[in-house]
């Protein structure tokens, strides 16, 4: 399949203001949602909103790290497939929707549950289903594609992940680096305010000694994300979760959008060879397009959501 070129202004030539243009500046009309709560088989929930317009198709989506439905790329997305006809169910990870969880736990690159519970409702609603992940959602997308491989819903025709740390050793160093600072420091905040929260709910569970010193995303996902969720560390956390090793047993049509120019990714987060060596995944590198930014100052869809419509529709028989 052929897909257009990005071609971004002389503005968005700078990887940081493409990254950070559609947060602050990009206006899309809103579509009528409805939250809906997931409760969960170990005693949690998740919320999930959904734009509905009696539809047998159905577009999921799921936000990057400390992102939530309301992002500037998920209603971007939203808008461009329910203007063509899909249903749409924006994920919420758990603690993400603007109300504290009811576990010690929360969610990670490597949570593929909640992922899983929501396509099982899908299944019985819908005719058709399609995925799109960004960055954190983007790693979840594809790991739970290469888990399920053959035994995957037939209901599902393809999938796009969009700025994905494939490689999550690589990007954390890559956030470690003193021109990804800003982000770093956004990201710390948020996730040490869950933290206190969680302290708060769960005084004799949660340890926050250490935590809440971090300096780099590391540092917190070795003192809390890892332990928390039952790995050894964060070196451990990366291995299992990283979504690379599951791209060559991925079974259903798969598009991979990483730009050259995205600071959060590091060398090993571009799986050429992985892509190469299986026919179901393809891979675009983009010159530009900083991190889930591929921004434009006209009004209309963005390059990566026309892309990633043209070759999801592309699917449908």
């Amino acid at each position: 399949m052929e897909f257009e070129d990005y071609h971004p202004s002389f503005l968005f030539g700078n990887n940081h203001l493409n990254t950070i243009y559609p947060t602050f500046f990009r206006k899309i009309p809103a579509l009528d949602w409805i939250r809906t709560r997931f409760q969960t088989a170990d005693n949690d929930f998740f919320d999930v909103d959904l734009a509905k317009q009696q539809s047998t198709k159905i577009l999921i989506l799921l936000h990057g790290l400390e992102g939530n439905s309301q992002a500037s790329y998920i209603q971007g997305m939203a808008q461009q497939f329910h203007d063509q006809g899909w249903d749409i169910a924006a994920l919420n990870f758990r603690g993400c929707s603007g109300e504290p969880n009811q576990t010690t736990t929360t969610y990670h690159s490597g949570f593929t549950r909640d992922l899983n519970q929501s396509i099982e409702w899908a299944e019985s609603h819908y005719k058709t289903i399609a995925i799109i992940g960004f960055s954190l959602g983007g790693n979840i997308t594809l790991k739970y594609l290469g888990e399920k491989k053959n035994s995957i819903s037939q209901k599902i025709i393809a999938a796009t992940a969009i700025s994905v740390p494939v490689n999550l050793h690589s990007s954390g160093l890559c956030l470690e680096k003193p021109n990804t600072f800003i982000y770093r420091k956004r990201f710390l905040k948020t996730l040490k305010k869950k933290v206190r929260i969680k302290r708060k709910m769960y005084p004799n569970e949660i340890d926050i000694e250490g935590t809440l010193s971090s300096k780099t995303i590391r540092e917190f996902d070795d003192r809390f994300t890892a332990p928390i969720h039952g790995f050894k560390g964060a070196d451990d956390y990366y291995t299992q979760s990283s979504s690379k090793q599951y791209i060559s047993e991925i079974a259903i049509p798969t598009l991979i959008i990483n730009a050259q120019d995205d600071s959060f990714l590091g060398l090993d987060c571009y799986p050429y060879e992985e892509c190469s060596a299986n026919p179901n995944c393809t891979l675009l590198t983009p010159q530009y397009g900083g991190h889930v930014g591929f921004s434009q100052l006209s009004k209309g869809p963005y390059w990566s959501e026309r892309v990633a419509l043209k070759f999801i529709e592309s699917t449908i028989v």
